[in-house]
């Protein structure tokens, strides 16, 4: 591969069980986030992966964290090309970080929150290319890459798993990229859940590049795995409950978060293109 020609494509996306926790900030909270077993983190070692990913972003979400497979974060960390198939992410809701949600109020919204999901799908397309236009922008000028990045076909696939600490959903979407006369498209698959780890509210994603029913049962069986284990590291502390947040109070709707919930999980299904240098 030519210097000219380096290019390392990237596509945000995340496999799943489960390894151990490191603690994740939030505010003033901290809460223990496993990565998903055989996948690392990304923030630390490829900070600028991180950066280019939250420029795609709608603002009101944050890019917490990336997890891909070893070999893939070692090439990146290379400047080396990979192209990452599958993989997971995290990010929260910036009106709501540090502060405590009520679990019941959360479960009770989840009808509002699902109706959200579906209603968001009328502004889907508008959206993406918002979120595209910006991320591209912000890439250029990042990294000298202009990699007219869009989208098509964005299928919302329904809700597949309620708890009264989270909801589960898949998308799909085909992303295109073109740099010069190089052109490139993939179809996605995206399980995305909210998720309720001791009273902090989260998103959490995964992607796949969708060739078979395989690469949809894989996204939504490693993503409520993960959220499991996130559960699981971040037990209820009931006299939480008590003074969580309420909705009433002002300050963020079930809604919205809803809608930002779906609109985050575009940003995995994008190719995004960064100039590489071999070390």
């Amino acid at each position: 591969m030519t210097r000219s020609s380096r290019w390392l494509p990237l596509f945000l996306a995340l496999t799943c069980s489960v390894a151990l926790a490191a603690p994740a900030t939030f505010g003033t909270r901290t809460i223990e986030v496993p990565s998903p077993a055989r996948y690392v983190p990304l923030a630390t070692t490829v900070p600028k992966f991180i950066e280019i990913a939250q420029g795609f972003l709608p603002a009101s979400n944050r890019l917490v964290e990336v997890y891909t497979v070893p070999a893939d974060r070692d090439e990146l960390v290379k400047g080396n090309a990979v192209s990452v198939s599958r993989q997971f992410q995290l990010q929260v809701p910036r009106s709501l970080e540090g502060h405590l949600v009520s679990q019941k109020e959360f479960s009770d919204a989840q009808g509002e929150m699902e109706g959200a999901l579906k209603k968001s799908m009328g502004d889907a397309s508008k959206q993406a290319a918002d979120l595209s236009a910006a991320g591209t922008s912000n890439l250029k000028k990042s990294t000298g890459v202009d990699a007219g990045v869009s989208m098509s076909d964005i299928g919302y696939q329904g809700v597949y798993r309620k708890e009264d600490w989270g909801m589960f959903f898949t998308i799909t979407t085909k992303v295109a990229t073109r740099i010069g006369t190089d052109n490139s498209s993939d179809t996605m698959v995206v399980a995305g859940a909210l998720v309720l780890a001791n009273h902090q509210l989260l998103y959490l994603y995964d992607y796949a590049s969708l060739r078979s029913q395989a690469d949809t049962d894989w996204a939504k069986d490693s993503l409520s795995t993960w959220a499991d284990a996130i559960r699981a590291a971040n037990p209820d502390d009931p006299a939480i409950e008590a003074q969580a947040q309420r909705e009433s109070s002002g300050g963020f709707s079930f809604k919205r978060i809803g809608m930002m919930a779906l609109f985050g999980g575009l940003i995995g299904l994008i190719v995004q293109m960064v100039r590489g240098k071999k070390n």
